[in-house]
């Protein structure tokens, strides 16, 4: 899936492993404890979102922004995160 909008959705504990969402948009979703391991988000929009104990271990999240996202707990090991923006 591409440039979809998936904002204020709640993905709560679920397994997205592998999941194609380039250019997505996941504004003030909630993905806590949520699986993205090797997902390929590049470009997504995670403002706001909650990503607490969420593991991204291989995701590439090139260019994406962590506005305002809640990563506490999150496990980003081997992440290629190159581009992307985290701020508070």
């Amino acid at each position: 899936m591409t440039w979809a909008n998936l904002s204020d959705a709640d993905f709560t504990g679920a397994d997205l492993q592998r999941i194609r969402a380039v250019h997505t948009d996941f504004t003030d979703a909630v993905l806590r404890n949520a699986t993205l391991c090797e997902a390929d988000m590049q470009g997504a929009e995670f403002e706001g979102t909650d990503l607490h104990d969420a593991h991204l271990s291989g995701a590439n999240v090139t260019g994406a922004s962590f506005h305002e996202a809640n990563l506490e707990g999150g496990r980003l090991d081997g992440a290629n995160m190159d581009k992307a923006r985290v701020s508070a």
